[in-house]
């Protein structure tokens, strides 16, 4: 699932602002590594997450057809891509994901 970028986000790392083109004005520094899981993490995780199973299901579902839209549009004559690879059945058809949990 993607989001917006997060300033808040525990995954963003922090590193000297010598290590980014913009220094201490790039969009992605911050002046020390995060701590604390982020409001947009914690609602991602709840919609990844939900306690309840249908939901779950549901937003899986969701996830599943949004992802097949972008391969298809990938897959049009004249998209430019240079490897191929069959993120479906990598992402969806592996034993133990979605339905095979219930």
């Amino acid at each position: 699932m993607m989001t917006d970028f997060d300033s808040k986000s525990i995954m963003l790392y922090s590193f000297p602002a010598e290590c980014y083109l913009q220094g201490d004005k790039s969009k992605c520094f911050i002046p020390s590594s995060n701590t604390a899981i982020s409001a947009t993490e914690r609602s991602t995780i709840n919609f990844m997450y939900p306690s309840d199973a249908a939901s779950r299901l549901k937003n899986f579902e969701q996830s599943k057809a949004q992802f097949l839209a972008l391969w298809a549009k990938a897959q049009e004559p004249g998209a430019s891509k240079s490897v191929s690879l069959n993120f479906p059945d990598a992402f969806f058809g592996a034993k133990g994901v979605a339905a095979d949990e219930e």
